[in-house]
């Protein structure tokens, strides 16, 4: 029997990105839980403002050609302060790959 989070006795929630604990539970539409991958994930709704940019959206979906991916990726480099390699660059697929690197970046530096 799986004790419900809300109690003090139930398992926490983590955030789907990080999987760190947080207490603020997930929507179902597709937010980060926590308040670092949340963030991360309005910035690229703020670069996508006519299209619904979940966790799962592939850049490809937001119809991002290789130009724009570029310059998306120059922008995550000047924004984030990170330096994105062309062969790291060319597997970030989705807005959560993309997040998942700014913070493994953010981690080993």
């Amino acid at each position: 029997m799986s004790i419900s989070s809300r109690t003090p006795e139930g398992t926490p929630h983590r955030c789907p990105v990080c999987r760190q604990e947080t207490a603020i539970e997930s929507s179902t539409h597709g937010d980060a839980c926590c308040p670092d991958c949340g963030t991360l994930l309005w910035w690229f709704r703020d670069k996508a403002p006519n299209h619904e940019v979940l966790l799962s959206t592939s850049f490809e979906s937001l119809e991002i050609d290789s130009l724009a991916m570029a310059e998306l990726v120059m922008q995550l480099e000047e924004h984030f302060d990170i330096d994105v390699p062309p062969g790291d660059a060319e597997h970030i697929l989705t807005v959560e790959d993309a997040i998942r690197y700014i913070r493994q970046y953010r981690a080993d530096t």
